[in-house]
């Protein structure tokens, strides 16, 4: 779906079209009430000058007038408690949508941008949208029938003086239109500026830890000083035109005042208006003055909500979402093999990483994946989970393509145990059912007790109702893959992928989760991608790539025979630290 600013923008007025019109309706009362109260206040004056007016007349133009001041004011409260009241509920709701469609997107949307910016952008996003509301309810609107109401007041004062205040606004509103295209410009390259100054601070923060260990910090508040010159001359270069604009627009302003006022006050002397014309006169000017006077700050900031809209919209909107699950529910695909068939695969360069790939995995079958690093271990486990699309080939559950079967219902029967531990800022047990919602007490703790987990978190003041900190900082690296382990196990899913998962634990917890993982469901496929080759030699199968292909396939014993690169990397990895020494 493509989505520009506009069309974002005019869903939200859509949805709450009835709260907006009402608001619209009672600023239009407003605004008619501060108009009209000058041309009744002009016939007061009148009457009360005239000899010959009666009490009854002058007391029914005074309720007349309180009447609109009081209008004034009850109209703009009312209006205003309306918008207030929609604020909050129409940011939740565009903080949701943008969630929901975000949290869609594919893995390469977040490789490219900072958790933290992503965030930053959703927020500010959603608050834009309430800041141009605001311009345009009770800055722009109220103003605009302001002066179309005083141009028909004033063409009934004096054609002369009609004529002049149409053509004035009409030259206002065109070069308005103009500012305000060049003004979007000026504040979307400000905004991005802001933006990327704040994901450097992000990605900074994100990894203190590193700036510490390597006496960055003094490199970091430089580079942030060079960002900080380049945002600071964007948003002067905006701040520089919006100024040019209020200097215009007060320009504008005067050349209204003193031409209404002087054709106004020679009127009067050439007796072509009355006192209560010429009261009116410059009654509306000055309303009109007082409703435009900040309308220049009003358009600054206007171009500046817009150009937030306009980066968070094309920054978070323009990805392709991945498409919606519309499965009634999700089937098992437990007891289906999985097949490679022909696949290659390669990143952003032509060259290939995965390369004509056939392998055929047995439901159930336990196996391991060894080879160098940059062989592709992770990558097919990366192309099964549709992390990435293959260039050609396809693979396959059992006789269903994945290209056919739904994300959500392909996940669903995958669990994953991945290199670094993911765990959130929440309980441990919340962590534990991140996989498993509807997973029992037992379950869980059969599955912590299988990950070697049960103990220490049991140790813990508060047990499995431990906050775990962000990013799980306040437990132990070896704490928190085994926490993540649990939770894979505790999803009791078809196929599940542990990817480098056992490299924080010591030897002793890595066996120990080895045999957990030969022991679960015999149904269940299991694929280890590990370096330790400790890790996998008791496994059914063990497979050996080597740049993309399949070199060697077999068991333990079968490629211990075969002397062939695994028996090397296994001899490698069973000298002793002194032969190991010896030889370099």
């Amino acid at each position: 779906m493509n989505v520009t600013p506009l069309s974002f923008f005019s869903a939200i007025i859509k949805r709450y079209r009835v709260r907006y019109f009402t608001i619209g309706l009672f600023e239009l009362l407003q605004a008619a009430s501060g108009i009209l109260a000058p041309l009744v206040f002009g016939l007061l004056v009148d009457a009360v000058g005239s000899h010959d007016s009666s009490i009854e007349k002058e007391v029914t133009l005074l309720a007349v007038f309180l009447t609109l001041i009081l209008g004034d004011m009850v109209y703009s409260r009312l209006s205003g408690r309306m918008f207030v009241r929609t604020l909050a509920e129409q940011r939740h709701w565009a903080v949701e949508w943008l969630y929901a469609r975000v949290l869609r997107y594919p893995n390469a949307f977040y490789s490219k941008q900072s958790s933290g910016l992503i965030s930053h952008r959703l927020a500010e996003t959603s608050v834009s949208i309430n800041q141009i509301l605001g311009c345009i309810i009770f800055d722009f609107w109220p103003m605009l029938v302001a002066l179309c109401s005083a141009a028909l007041m004033l063409f009934i004062a004096s054609v002369w003086l009609g004529i002049f205040m149409t053509s004035w606004i009409s030259i206002y509103f065109v070069a308005s239109f103009m500012f305000a295209k060049m003004g979007a410009t000026h504040a979307l390259r400000a905004a991005k500026s802001e933006n990327e100054t704040n994901a450097h601070i992000s990605d900074t923060l994100a990894n203190h830890l590193l700036v510490d260990l390597l006496n960055g910090s003094t490199r970091e508040v430089a580079n942030l000083k060079t960002m900080l010159t380049k945002e600071k001359e964007s948003i002067n270069c905006a701040n520089n035109y919006f100024e040019l604009v209020r200097w215009t627009q007060f320009g504008a302003m005067a050349i209204l005042a003193i031409v209404v006022v002087s054709l106004s006050f020679w009127l009067y002397r050439q007796d072509g208006i009355g006192v209560a014309l010429f009261a009116m006169a410059i009654g509306l000017i000055i309303n009109i003055i007082n409703y435009t006077h900040n309308l220049s700050q009003r358009f600054a900031d206007f171009f500046g909500f817009w150009g937030r809209l306009n980066d968070g919209v094309f920054a978070l909107l323009e990805q392709t979402e991945a498409a919606p699950c519309t499965c009634k529910e999700h089937h098992s695909m437990r007891g289906r093999d999985i097949r490679f068939e022909r696949i290659e695969f390669a990143y952003d360069t032509e060259q290939l990483i995965i390369k004509n790939l056939t392998l055929e995995i047995p439901a159930g079958q336990k196996i391991g994946i060894v080879g160098p690093s940059g062989a592709g271990k992770s990558t097919i486990l990366r192309l099964l989970l549709k992390l990435h699309e293959p260039i050609s080939g396809r693979i396959w559950f059992g006789d269903e393509s994945i290209d056919a079967i739904c994300l959500e219902n392909l996940r669903s029967n995958i669990a994953v145990i991945p290199q670094e531990a993911l765990l959130f800022n929440r309980s441990i047990l919340e962590n534990l059912r991140y996989g498993h919602a509807g997973a029992d007490v037992h379950g869980i703790h059969c599955a912590t007790r299988l990950a070697h987990a049960h103990d220490f978190i049991d140790a813990l003041p508060d047990s499995y109702d431990t906050l775990v900190g962000c990013n799980g900082v306040a437990l132990s690296g070896g704490e928190r893959q085994r926490i993540a382990i649990a939770r894979a196990f505790a999803r009791d899913a078809s196929v599940l992928i542990v990817d480098e998962a056992t490299a924080n634990l010591d030897p002793l917890t890595e066996d120990t989760i080895r045999d957990a993982l030969l022991g679960i469901c015999a149904s269940t496929t299991v694929l280890v991608v590990a370096h330790r080759l400790r890790m996998v030699a008791p496994l059914d199968r063990i497979i050996v790539l080597d740049h993309g292909v399949v070199v060697e396939d077999g068991t333990h014993d079968e490629l211990i025979a075969r002397g062939g690169l695994y028996s090397a990397l296994w001899e490698r990895e069973s000298e002793s630290p002194g032969d190991f020494q010896a030889r370099l």
